[in-house]
């Protein structure tokens, strides 16, 4: 049994939603779709949620892989470690912070999933 602490006992590593348990991989992603849809239809800036938070992410997942690379002792000021870490811990951050975009808009669809399942 996992035990979580506070907003991390909401979020899932996996993202199917448990309206959707039943379905074929297929149908479940049309349903998704078609609930975002809805909520869209309300929320006019909902799909910019998961960009806005990928953008976000950037800056602290730099800011984390240079901090790391200065601590585990390499020359953050060579032009292609620099690059390396700037690039891959922007990826991460951006990843991160669009898969808690995700994680957040799942549990805002729900409502319109129980409506069409």
């Amino acid at each position: 049994m996992h035990r979580h602490i506070g907003i991390i006992g909401k979020l899932k590593w996996d993202i199917r939603p448990e309206e959707l348990e039943g379905f074929p991989r297929r149908q479940r992603q049309w349903l998704v779709h078609w609930a975002f849809e809805m909520f869209r239809k309300e929320h006019r800036f909902a799909e910019w949620i998961v960009c806005g938070l990928c953008f976000l992410g950037l800056i602290p997942g730099y800011w984390v892989a240079i901090t790391m690379s200065n601590w585990l002792g390499f020359d953050v000021t060579d032009v292609v470690v620099s690059m390396i870490c700037s690039l891959g811990g922007g990826l991460a951050g951006a990843g991160v912070g669009g898969w808690l975009g995700r994680q957040w808009l799942l549990q805002r669809i729900r409502p319109y999933l129980r409506r069409i399942t």
